[in-house]
């Protein structure tokens, strides 16, 4: 008998079996969320659709003292190489008053192995390399070159700001076709919500309490054509409004309609078209250079 073929056969047997057990608790190691997504199955597409959204979320809540905090889950599987610049994460914030407080990315492979994206992967830059100077910078985790077929790459991205105005604008997909998307958002205790519906019927949200809900599922993708109207256009989407019970805490950031919003903006212009003693002089000087020329 060969005790040394024996011996070396029980060797890659334990090894085997460890990496089963390490895998599966890399596995238990990712996000609940992404794990279930990543299991989904995608229904049959045309062989020019690059990929297809398996979760799309966006939790939004506001605090106690205003701020408003985004979580952001999403999970995209590849279905050809054309797909692989989908497998990008981006968070956009402003350097004055916004924060990105985390990013993260995963790829999860066919085989069911998976890559967590460390910190040092995050690159941090300006949203626009063309302009002189610009407030707002992204950061990144560019998993591109090393997704392929069938790979799925999912990312959580958080930030916080405060809000300009106490209305949103979700769309729940781009071109691609999506299984899961939606939009939730917790207010404080006695704010309220409400929403239009753009280019599908009307959405309404799940409610309980102060936390809303709008979803879609299973939304086929949108094919880009000659001289078509622009995605906006053609996606599904919601405005959100919302408000504090108190109607003095919303000024100038709640717009009931037009009208509050032509308040808004006049309380703006109008102090600027005021013509005071050096404005005035200064257009008579332009004037008299215009009456010689």
């Amino acid at each position: 008998m060969n005790y040394r073929f024996i011996f070396i056969a029980g060797l890659v047997l334990q090894a085997v079996l460890l990496a089963g057990s390490a895998a599966t608790t890399l596995a238990s190691d990712l996000p609940p969320w992404l794990r279930q997504a990543s299991t989904a199955s995608t229904p049959s597409y045309e062989k020019d659709v690059p990929a297809v959204v398996l979760y799309n979320e966006h939790q939004v809540s506001i605090t106690s003292d205003g701020t408003l905090v985004s979580v952001e889950n999403y999970a995209v599987k590849l279905l050809n190489n054309d797909g692989r610049n989908f497998a990008i994460a981006r968070a956009l914030y402003l350097v004055s008053s916004g924060k990105v407080r985390d990013i993260s990315g995963w790829l999860i492979r066919p085989d069911g192995s998976f890559k967590e994206y460390e910190k040092k992967s995050v690159l941090d830059m300006i949203s626009d390399p063309d302009d002189v100077y610009n407030e707002y910078r992204l950061k990144i985790i560019d998993a591109s070159k090393e997704v392929d077929t069938g790979f799925v790459f999912g990312y959580t991205v958080t930030t916080e700001e405060p809000p300009l105005f106490y209305q949103d604008d979700w769309r729940f997909q781009n071109r691609l076709p999506t299984l899961d998307s939606r939009y939730s958002l917790t207010l404080p205790a006695g704010w309220k919500a409400s929403s239009i519906t753009f280019n599908a019927p009307e959405v309404k949200p799940q409610i309980n309490g102060t936390n809303y809900l709008w979803e879609m599922r299973n939304l086929p993708p949108i094919p880009p054509e000659p001289m078509s109207p622009a995605v906006v256009n053609l996606s599904p989407r919601v405005v959100i409004n919302y408000q504090p019970p108190d109607a003095s805490q919303s000024a100038n950031r709640s717009f009931a309609d037009w009208r509050d919003v032509s308040k808004w903006a006049s309380s703006l212009y109008d102090p600027q078209v005021i013509v005071d003693d050096e404005v005035a002089a200064k257009a008579r000087e332009l004037s008299k250079c215009a009456d010689r020329a």
